[in-house]
């Protein structure tokens, strides 16, 4: 009797925890994460994964997970991440997003940000980033020639001679992890830069200490111009998931464009949309 009391109370509580595990699994939520082309000057192009074709990047456009983005030698691009960063690819640079995905974890919508996962492999050029404090369990990173860049919330400039082998990381805020090759760590902090060499036949990378630097001009105005038009606002200070209408109405703004925008929307490879977010004309 007390062995089938016992058999009973184990079947109640193997239900509760079978119960209970399933709103959990409800909770957590992966969604595709986004990043709005909030700038541009010059030649910018974008490449979907799996096409030849390159197809020229406008303000205001939307991609996705597995898209590549290259500028011209004159050129530059700004980006706003739904997970949290913005960035600037400086001319001649050429970028891949590898992974953009958010997930709620069962976390109370919509008080906290989404747990992000960003990384992006920097193939050539300069890419300068403010990514925001990072909700636990986030990721950004960088993928380099000369190593993986962690960043768990600050401010970096990577430049990258694909020529030469060449590169720069110079950390204005914060501190960056840079994981070389063969797993050694190197922690560059607030003010300090390291530079150093990638050589492709060996796999072998040279670093220098870190260094103290000062102030880049470029990257005091790429801060400038993501301050004035509000999406530095919208992006790194927000404490909740990110407005993605708010940050395009932000960009179509200060590129002095009014009316209904047509905004191309990548959310995969194989289904993309379009939405015309309504977008107020200036005064």
């Amino acid at each position: 009797m007390k062995l089938l009391l016992w058999y009973r109370r184990a079947a109640q509580v193997i239900a509760c925890l079978m119960f209970f595990s399933v709103f959990q699994v409800a909770d957590a939520a992966t969604r595709p994460g986004r990043v709005v082309v909030t700038g541009v000057k010059g030649i910018a192009e974008y490449q979907v994964r799996g096409e030849v074709a390159w197809h020229q990047a406008k303000v205001g456009m939307v991609l996705a997970e597995g898209v590549s983005l290259k500028t011209g030698k004159a050129a530059s691009v700004d980006l706003a991440f739904v997970t949290g960063a913005i960035a600037r690819m400086a001319g001649g640079t050429s970028v891949s997003i590898d992974r953009l995905t958010e997930e709620t974890n069962g976390l109370p919508q919509p008080a906290n940000r989404p747990i992000g996962r960003t990384e992006m492999t920097l193939h050539r050029g300069r890419l300068m980033t403010e990514v925001a404090k990072q909700t636990p369990g986030s990721i950004f990173r960088v993928h380099t020639p000369e190593g993986d860049i962690n960043v768990k919330g600050t401010q970096l400039i990577i430049t990258y001679d694909s020529t030469t082998g060449q590169f720069t990381l110079a950390v204005p805020e914060g501190s960056v992890t840079l994981t070389l090759p063969g797993g050694q760590t190197i922690t560059v902090t607030a003010g300090n830069q390291i530079s150093g060499t990638y050589y492709p036949t060996t796999g072998q990378v040279t670093v220098t200490q870190p260094t103290p630097v000062p102030m880049d001009p470029a990257f005091s105005q790429f801060l400038a111009d993501n301050t004035n038009s509000g999406i530095r606002e919208l992006v790194i200070n927000s404490t909740g998931p990110i407005d993605l209408d708010a940050v395009i109405r932000a960009a179509i703004a200060a590129a002095g464009r009014t009316g209904n925008a047509t905004i191309v929307v990548i959310p995969n490879i194989t289904n993309p949309t379009t939405v015309s977010p309504s977008v107020p004309a200036s005064p």
